[in-house]
């Protein structure tokens, strides 16, 4: 799709996102980690399907997670991306409430967590989070 779009539009190679919820969401993080050309993703409702050791992206993230559905696979995805990121646990608040952004060496390439109220939903806030987010790029 990519090299099609590029022949027929004008696309900045550097500015390629993906985002989804759900198996889009697990899907979005497939493409953060096996394409080298996804700048950044935008993850709700995750989980890990693909093969860790095969990651070649480097990917920009924004992961959130509902606290209702705040289950080991969905959090071993959140600190899969984090640790793949080379980011330390710690980190500092930013907005909206509820999102923190880890402590990384590479500052093009943050990793931002969002737990939001519910389950397993796209957050109210999400949509707008994930172009604030990827606006830094």
């Amino acid at each position: 799709l990519i090299p099609e779009l590029e022949n027929t539009m004008c696309v900045d190679m550097h500015r390629i996102f993906a985002m989804g919820h759900s198996g889009g969401g697990s899907y979005s993080g497939v493409l953060g980690c096996m394409r080298p050309d996804i700048r950044a993703f935008a993850a709700s409702g995750a989980v890990i399907y693909f093969d860790k050791a095969m990651c070649v992206g480097k990917a920009a993230a924004w992961i959130t997670i509902g606290v209702d559905e705040a289950v080991p696979e969905r959090i071993d995805y959140r600190d899969f991306f984090r640790t793949y990121a080379g980011c330390a646990e710690t980190s500092k608040s930013v907005t909206p409430s509820g999102c923190v952004v880890y402590d990384c060496p590479d500052p093009k390439r943050p990793i931002e967590f969002c737990s939001h109220v519910g389950g397993h939903e796209w957050p109210d806030y999400g949509s707008q989070a994930t172009v604030d987010f990827f606006a830094q790029f």
